[in-house]
Protein backbone atom coordinates (compact mmCIF):
# COMPACT_ATOMS: atom_id res chain seq x y z
CA UNK A 1 0.00 0.00 0.00
CA UNK A 2 1.40 3.64 -1.29
CA UNK A 3 2.81 5.20 1.72
CA UNK A 4 1.02 8.43 2.62
CA UNK A 5 2.82 12.25 1.95
CA UNK A 6 1.70 15.43 2.85
CA UNK A 7 1.76 15.91 -1.24
CA UNK A 8 -0.52 13.65 -1.62
CA UNK A 9 -3.38 15.74 0.40
CA UNK A 10 -6.31 16.50 -1.43
CA UNK A 11 -8.89 18.69 -0.25
CA UNK A 12 -11.93 16.39 0.14
CA UNK A 13 -15.03 16.40 -2.26
CA UNK A 14 -17.77 18.55 -1.45
CA UNK A 15 -20.42 15.35 -0.83
CA UNK A 16 -17.95 14.15 1.83
CA UNK A 17 -17.42 17.29 3.55
CA UNK A 18 -21.41 17.27 4.07
CA UNK A 19 -21.44 13.98 5.21
CA UNK A 20 -18.71 14.11 7.63
CA UNK A 21 -19.55 17.80 8.81
CA UNK A 22 -22.12 16.58 11.17
CA UNK A 23 -21.11 12.89 11.27
CA UNK A 24 -23.42 11.94 14.84
CA UNK A 25 -26.62 13.28 12.29
CA UNK A 26 -25.08 11.11 9.11
CA UNK A 27 -24.27 8.04 11.14
CA UNK A 28 -28.20 7.87 12.56
CA UNK A 29 -29.27 7.07 8.52
CA UNK A 30 -26.52 3.96 8.05
CA UNK A 31 -25.90 1.08 10.05
CA UNK A 32 -22.77 0.71 11.97
CA UNK A 33 -21.35 -1.74 9.52
CA UNK A 34 -21.84 0.55 6.14
CA UNK A 35 -20.83 3.81 8.01
CA UNK A 36 -17.57 2.06 8.65
CA UNK A 37 -16.99 0.96 4.88
CA UNK A 38 -18.30 4.44 3.75
CA UNK A 39 -15.66 6.23 6.43
CA UNK A 40 -12.67 4.32 4.93
CA UNK A 41 -13.56 4.76 1.50
CA UNK A 42 -13.58 8.36 2.15
CA UNK A 43 -10.67 8.35 4.05
CA UNK A 44 -9.30 6.87 1.36
CA UNK A 45 -10.18 9.20 -1.08
CA UNK A 46 -9.03 12.05 0.85
CA UNK A 47 -5.75 10.79 1.32
CA UNK A 48 -4.88 10.07 -2.04
CA UNK A 49 -4.80 5.86 -1.15
CA UNK A 50 -6.26 3.04 -3.09
CA UNK A 51 -9.05 1.57 -1.65
CA UNK A 52 -9.32 -2.57 -0.38
CA UNK A 53 -11.02 -3.91 -3.61
CA UNK A 54 -8.68 -1.84 -5.97
CA UNK A 55 -5.54 -3.58 -4.64
CA UNK A 56 -6.93 -7.06 -2.50
CA UNK A 57 -9.98 -8.04 -4.86
CA UNK A 58 -9.70 -11.25 -3.15
CA UNK A 59 -9.41 -9.97 0.25
CA UNK A 60 -6.49 -12.22 1.24
CA UNK A 61 -4.98 -8.93 2.59
CA UNK A 62 -6.64 -5.87 3.26
CA UNK A 63 -10.46 -6.63 3.08
CA UNK A 64 -13.93 -5.27 5.34
CA UNK A 65 -15.40 -8.16 7.38
CA UNK A 66 -12.25 -10.30 8.05
CA UNK A 67 -13.04 -13.26 9.94
CA UNK A 68 -10.62 -13.95 13.14
CA UNK A 69 -11.11 -15.98 15.87
CA UNK A 70 -10.78 -14.43 19.75
CA UNK A 71 -8.63 -16.05 22.46
CA UNK A 72 -11.66 -17.50 24.62
CA UNK A 73 -12.24 -19.37 21.10
CA UNK A 74 -15.21 -17.41 19.88
CA UNK A 75 -15.65 -16.33 16.21
CA UNK A 76 -15.97 -12.16 14.99
CA UNK A 77 -15.16 -10.20 12.57
CA UNK A 78 -12.54 -7.08 12.33
CA UNK A 79 -14.53 -3.61 10.45
CA UNK A 80 -11.38 -3.43 8.62
CA UNK A 81 -7.91 -5.41 8.15
CA UNK A 82 -4.86 -5.04 6.46
CA UNK A 83 -2.02 -7.68 7.07
CA UNK A 84 1.23 -6.44 9.13
CA UNK A 85 -0.75 -3.09 9.23
CA UNK A 86 -3.64 -2.23 11.62
CA UNK A 87 -7.05 -3.72 12.67
CA UNK A 88 -10.04 -1.13 12.38
CA UNK A 89 -13.04 -1.95 15.29
CA UNK A 90 -15.99 0.31 14.37
CA UNK A 91 -18.12 1.33 16.77
CA UNK A 92 -22.06 2.63 16.40
CA UNK A 93 -23.31 5.46 18.22
CA UNK A 94 -23.73 4.76 22.16
CA UNK A 95 -21.40 1.88 21.84
CA UNK A 96 -18.13 1.32 24.78
CA UNK A 97 -14.97 2.50 23.15
CA UNK A 98 -12.93 0.55 26.01
CA UNK A 99 -15.50 -2.50 24.60
CA UNK A 100 -14.12 -2.07 21.56
CA UNK A 101 -10.30 -2.08 22.55
CA UNK A 102 -10.95 -5.37 24.99
CA UNK A 103 -12.32 -6.93 21.99
CA UNK A 104 -9.13 -5.76 19.75
CA UNK A 105 -7.04 -7.60 22.44
CA UNK A 106 -9.15 -10.47 22.06
CA UNK A 107 -8.21 -10.81 18.39
CA UNK A 108 -4.82 -10.58 18.85
CA UNK A 109 -4.00 -13.33 20.93
CA UNK A 110 -1.62 -14.21 23.52
CA UNK A 111 1.23 -16.51 23.37
CA UNK A 112 -0.55 -18.85 25.67
CA UNK A 113 -2.78 -19.10 22.44
CA UNK A 114 -0.22 -18.97 19.92
CA UNK A 115 1.83 -22.40 21.49
CA UNK A 116 -1.69 -23.96 21.58
CA UNK A 117 -2.32 -23.21 17.70
CA UNK A 118 1.30 -23.97 16.68
CA UNK A 119 0.95 -27.33 18.77
CA UNK A 120 -2.16 -27.81 16.78
CA UNK A 121 -0.36 -27.30 13.34
CA UNK A 122 3.00 -29.77 14.10
CA UNK A 123 0.03 -32.55 15.07
CA UNK A 124 -1.43 -31.49 11.21
CA UNK A 125 1.71 -32.11 9.55
CA UNK A 126 3.09 -35.00 11.60
CA UNK A 127 -0.08 -36.96 10.87
CA UNK A 128 -1.42 -35.22 7.72
CA UNK A 129 -4.73 -33.95 8.78
CA UNK A 130 -6.71 -30.90 8.24
CA UNK A 131 -5.63 -27.63 10.12
CA UNK A 132 -8.64 -25.83 10.16
CA UNK A 133 -10.17 -24.77 6.53
CA UNK A 134 -6.70 -26.06 5.09
CA UNK A 135 -5.59 -29.44 4.24
CA UNK A 136 -2.01 -29.84 5.28
CA UNK A 137 0.03 -32.43 3.62
CA UNK A 138 2.04 -35.26 6.33
CA UNK A 139 5.79 -34.28 6.83
CA UNK A 140 7.67 -37.26 6.85
CA UNK A 141 11.18 -37.89 8.09
CA UNK A 142 10.27 -37.41 12.26
CA UNK A 143 11.01 -33.74 12.80
CA UNK A 144 7.34 -33.06 14.10
CA UNK A 145 7.21 -36.19 15.27
CA UNK A 146 7.24 -33.77 18.51
CA UNK A 147 4.89 -31.26 18.71
CA UNK A 148 6.16 -29.17 21.96
CA UNK A 149 6.64 -25.31 21.38
CA UNK A 150 7.94 -22.67 23.31
CA UNK A 151 5.76 -20.38 24.53
CA UNK A 152 6.76 -16.76 22.84
CA UNK A 153 6.68 -13.07 24.38
CA UNK A 154 4.70 -10.11 22.13
CA UNK A 155 7.50 -8.89 20.80
CA UNK A 156 8.90 -12.11 19.39
CA UNK A 157 5.24 -13.04 17.64
CA UNK A 158 5.58 -9.10 16.28
CA UNK A 159 8.78 -10.57 14.56
CA UNK A 160 7.76 -14.47 13.47
CA UNK A 161 4.82 -12.57 11.79
CA UNK A 162 7.32 -10.65 9.92
CA UNK A 163 9.62 -13.25 8.85
CA UNK A 164 6.16 -15.26 7.50
CA UNK A 165 5.87 -12.56 5.25
CA UNK A 166 9.02 -12.98 3.79
CA UNK A 167 9.57 -15.17 0.40
CA UNK A 168 11.21 -18.31 2.02
CA UNK A 169 11.50 -20.56 -1.13
CA UNK A 170 15.06 -19.83 -2.19
CA UNK A 171 16.53 -19.64 1.75
CA UNK A 172 20.19 -21.03 1.62
CA UNK A 173 19.61 -24.80 3.41
CA UNK A 174 22.67 -24.54 5.01
CA UNK A 175 21.75 -21.81 7.34
CA UNK A 176 19.86 -24.45 9.46
CA UNK A 177 23.58 -25.74 10.36
CA UNK A 178 24.25 -22.29 11.51
CA UNK A 179 20.90 -22.19 13.85
CA UNK A 180 21.63 -25.54 15.19
CA UNK A 181 25.14 -24.83 16.09
CA UNK A 182 23.37 -21.57 18.08
CA UNK A 183 21.24 -23.89 20.08
CA UNK A 184 24.21 -25.66 21.47
CA UNK A 185 26.49 -25.51 24.51
CA UNK A 186 29.43 -23.64 23.43
CA UNK A 187 31.76 -25.28 26.09
CA UNK A 188 30.31 -28.81 23.87
CA UNK A 189 30.67 -27.86 20.53
CA UNK A 190 34.48 -28.80 20.04
CA UNK A 191 33.58 -32.31 22.19
CA UNK A 192 31.10 -33.43 19.26
CA UNK A 193 33.28 -31.78 16.54
CA UNK A 194 30.37 -28.88 15.81
CA UNK A 195 31.31 -26.35 13.63
CA UNK A 196 29.84 -25.02 10.48
CA UNK A 197 31.98 -25.80 7.85
CA UNK A 198 31.01 -23.50 4.55
CA UNK A 199 30.18 -24.93 1.09
CA UNK A 200 33.94 -23.38 -0.56
CA UNK A 201 35.76 -25.77 2.72
CA UNK A 202 33.37 -28.78 1.95
CA UNK A 203 33.73 -28.58 -1.75
CA UNK A 204 37.51 -28.50 -1.42
CA UNK A 205 36.56 -31.84 -0.14
CA UNK A 206 34.29 -32.96 -2.63
CA UNK A 207 36.05 -32.19 -5.46
CA UNK A 208 38.71 -34.43 -6.07
CA UNK A 209 36.91 -37.04 -4.29
CA UNK A 210 33.51 -37.22 -5.74
CA UNK A 211 32.66 -34.61 -8.84
CA UNK A 212 36.16 -35.01 -10.88
CA UNK A 213 35.99 -38.80 -10.90
CA UNK A 214 32.39 -38.81 -12.10
CA UNK A 215 33.41 -35.84 -14.29
CA UNK A 216 36.01 -37.42 -15.93
CA UNK A 217 33.71 -40.74 -16.66
CA UNK A 218 31.25 -38.26 -18.45
CA UNK A 219 34.26 -36.88 -20.15
CA UNK A 220 34.93 -40.37 -21.95
CA UNK A 221 31.25 -41.29 -22.51
CA UNK A 222 30.31 -37.82 -24.34
CA UNK A 223 33.23 -38.04 -26.69
CA UNK A 224 32.02 -41.82 -27.71
CA UNK A 225 28.57 -40.65 -27.92
CA UNK A 226 30.19 -37.78 -30.14
CA UNK A 227 31.34 -40.55 -32.51
CA UNK A 228 28.26 -42.48 -32.11
CA UNK A 229 25.97 -39.22 -32.95
CA UNK A 230 27.96 -38.93 -36.44
CA UNK A 231 26.92 -42.51 -37.31
CA UNK A 232 23.75 -41.48 -36.60
CA UNK A 233 23.14 -38.96 -38.71
CA UNK A 234 25.17 -41.05 -41.58
CA UNK A 235 23.00 -43.98 -41.41
CA UNK A 236 19.89 -42.28 -41.02
CA UNK A 237 20.80 -40.10 -44.19
CA UNK A 238 21.68 -43.04 -46.27
CA UNK A 239 19.34 -45.88 -45.14
CA UNK A 240 16.32 -43.39 -44.77
CA UNK A 241 15.34 -44.54 -41.83
CA UNK A 242 13.38 -42.88 -38.92
CA UNK A 243 14.78 -41.75 -35.78
CA UNK A 244 15.58 -45.01 -33.04
CA UNK A 245 15.80 -47.47 -35.59
CA UNK A 246 19.29 -47.71 -36.59
CA UNK A 247 21.74 -49.44 -34.81
CA UNK A 248 23.87 -46.61 -33.93
CA UNK A 249 21.42 -44.67 -32.57
CA UNK A 250 20.47 -47.39 -30.20
CA UNK A 251 23.98 -47.43 -29.08
CA UNK A 252 24.00 -43.77 -28.84
CA UNK A 253 21.12 -44.18 -26.32
CA UNK A 254 22.49 -46.83 -24.38
CA UNK A 255 25.68 -44.68 -24.20
CA UNK A 256 23.89 -42.16 -22.41
CA UNK A 257 21.51 -44.47 -20.25
CA UNK A 258 24.33 -46.05 -18.71
CA UNK A 259 26.22 -42.68 -17.60
CA UNK A 260 22.86 -41.52 -16.02
CA UNK A 261 22.53 -44.71 -14.40
CA UNK A 262 26.15 -44.68 -12.78
CA UNK A 263 25.04 -41.07 -11.64
CA UNK A 264 21.77 -42.57 -9.75
CA UNK A 265 24.05 -45.23 -7.95
CA UNK A 266 26.79 -43.04 -6.62
CA UNK A 267 26.12 -43.40 -2.66
CA UNK A 268 27.32 -40.78 -0.71
CA UNK A 269 28.21 -41.70 3.15
CA UNK A 270 28.89 -38.41 5.76
CA UNK A 271 30.05 -40.69 9.26
CA UNK A 272 29.28 -37.36 11.60
CA UNK A 273 26.67 -35.29 9.07
CA UNK A 274 25.89 -32.74 11.63
CA UNK A 275 22.50 -31.26 10.15
CA UNK A 276 23.21 -32.10 6.76
CA UNK A 277 25.61 -29.59 5.03
CA UNK A 278 28.00 -31.94 3.42
CA UNK A 279 25.49 -34.47 2.19
CA UNK A 280 23.43 -31.39 1.02
CA UNK A 281 26.52 -29.83 -1.24
CA UNK A 282 27.22 -33.50 -2.50
CA UNK A 283 23.72 -33.94 -4.58
CA UNK A 284 23.75 -30.88 -5.57
CA UNK A 285 27.17 -31.72 -7.37
CA UNK A 286 25.79 -34.81 -8.59
CA UNK A 287 22.72 -32.86 -9.98
CA UNK A 288 24.91 -30.32 -11.39
CA UNK A 289 26.31 -33.35 -13.27
CA UNK A 290 23.64 -34.93 -14.11
CA UNK A 291 21.79 -32.19 -15.70
CA UNK A 292 24.48 -31.60 -18.15
CA UNK A 293 24.03 -35.19 -19.29
CA UNK A 294 20.21 -34.77 -19.35
CA UNK A 295 20.92 -31.08 -21.09
CA UNK A 296 23.03 -33.23 -23.95
CA UNK A 297 20.43 -35.56 -24.50
CA UNK A 298 18.05 -33.44 -24.98
CA UNK A 299 20.01 -31.36 -27.24
CA UNK A 300 20.11 -35.01 -29.42
CA UNK A 301 16.44 -35.77 -29.05
CA UNK A 302 17.50 -38.05 -26.10
CA UNK A 303 14.69 -37.48 -23.29
CA UNK A 304 15.11 -39.21 -19.80
CA UNK A 305 13.91 -38.03 -16.07
CA UNK A 306 16.37 -37.01 -13.78
CA UNK A 307 16.80 -39.89 -11.75
CA UNK A 308 19.36 -38.42 -8.85
CA UNK A 309 17.75 -38.27 -5.86
CA UNK A 310 18.32 -38.18 -1.94
CA UNK A 311 17.89 -41.78 -1.03
CA UNK A 312 21.87 -42.07 -2.46
CA UNK A 313 22.91 -40.07 0.68
CA UNK A 314 23.84 -42.05 3.61
CA UNK A 315 24.54 -40.00 7.36
CA UNK A 316 25.85 -41.15 10.55
CA UNK A 317 24.96 -38.66 13.86
CA UNK A 318 24.55 -38.77 17.92
CA UNK A 319 22.22 -36.11 17.71
CA UNK A 320 18.52 -36.86 16.99
CA UNK A 321 17.68 -33.24 16.24
CA UNK A 322 20.58 -32.90 14.14
CA UNK A 323 20.05 -36.13 12.30
CA UNK A 324 15.80 -34.34 11.82
CA UNK A 325 17.58 -31.48 10.43
CA UNK A 326 19.84 -33.00 8.09
CA UNK A 327 16.62 -34.64 6.45
CA UNK A 328 15.42 -31.54 5.99
CA UNK A 329 18.09 -29.37 4.65
CA UNK A 330 18.96 -32.03 1.84
CA UNK A 331 15.44 -32.42 0.65
CA UNK A 332 14.98 -28.65 0.90
CA UNK A 333 18.48 -27.94 -1.26
CA UNK A 334 16.81 -31.21 -3.81
CA UNK A 335 13.39 -29.73 -4.33
CA UNK A 336 14.85 -25.75 -5.22
CA UNK A 337 17.46 -27.50 -7.31
CA UNK A 338 14.35 -29.52 -9.50
CA UNK A 339 12.48 -26.00 -9.28
CA UNK A 340 14.37 -23.32 -9.98
CA UNK A 341 17.18 -24.97 -12.50
CA UNK A 342 15.78 -28.36 -13.82
CA UNK A 343 12.18 -27.05 -13.93
CA UNK A 344 13.23 -24.24 -15.89
CA UNK A 345 15.77 -25.48 -17.98
CA UNK A 346 15.79 -28.92 -19.41
CA UNK A 347 12.05 -28.77 -19.00
CA UNK A 348 11.61 -25.80 -22.08
CA UNK A 349 13.31 -27.28 -24.35
CA UNK A 350 13.27 -27.62 -28.12
CA UNK A 351 12.29 -31.56 -27.45
CA UNK A 352 9.26 -31.00 -24.62
CA UNK A 353 10.75 -33.33 -22.38
CA UNK A 354 10.13 -32.17 -18.59
CA UNK A 355 12.91 -32.86 -15.87
CA UNK A 356 9.81 -32.90 -12.97
CA UNK A 357 9.24 -35.73 -11.17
Amino acid sequence: MPEWSPGSFAPPPASTQVRWRTPSRYLTLLSERSACQQHLLDLCELLNLPKPAEVDPKGQWYTFEKGVETTEGGKGFADVWQQGKFGWEYMGKHKDLKAAYQHRRQRQGRPARLSRLLKSLFDSMARGEPYGPEDILHFNGGLFADSDTVDLTRDEINELKDAALCDWSSVEPTIFGTLFERTLDPSKRAQIGAHFTSREDIETVLRPVLLEPLRREWAATRTKADVLWEKVQSETKKAGKRRGDTKARKDFERCLEESLDRLAHVTVLDPACGSGNFLYVAITLLLGLEKEVLTYAADHGFARFPMVRPTQLRGLEINPYAHQLAQIVIWIGYLQWMYFRENKSVRNRKTKSTAWW
